[in-house]
């Protein structure tokens, strides 16, 4: 669910995914995008959310987000080399986020913190 602002779904042309597919940039339309989606979770339980994270299309070369699981919340930043600025020579790092449940529902927040046009974080 897009729940601020909006966002971009790429990959038709640019921005591909590691994996072929599509990738959201946060930062859709010049305003700093936010998608959500509630999981089921255990309270006490531990889980990790792996995700691929890189820079905008344009050439951008660093790149910020934030992550929420339920009240917890971690940055991601990337810095990409120059010359980023195609499907040919992406790059994409992975992450890793650890959190721990306190309840039986847990949303998950990807926000972008780069406002920088069509440049933000994917």
């Amino acid at each position: 669910n897009v729940t601020a602002n909006n966002v971009d779904l790429q990959g038709t042309w640019q921005d591909r995914s590691p994996s072929g597919g599509r990738s959201v940039d946060l930062t859709g339309s010049w305003t700093l995008g936010t998608i959500s989606q509630s999981i089921t979770t255990v309270s006490g339980n531990w889980y990790a959310v792996r995700f691929m994270l890189s820079t905008g299309y344009d050439g951008a070369n660093s790149a910020t987000m934030e992550l929420t699981a339920g009240n917890n919340v971690q940055n991601f930043t990337v810095n990409t080399t120059t010359g980023h600025d195609t499907d040919a020579n992406a790059q994409w790092y992975e992450q890793t986020y650890l959190f721990q449940a306190n309840s039986s529902s847990t949303l998950l927040q990807f926000r972008s913190l780069t406002d920088n046009s069509s440049t933000g974080a994917i």
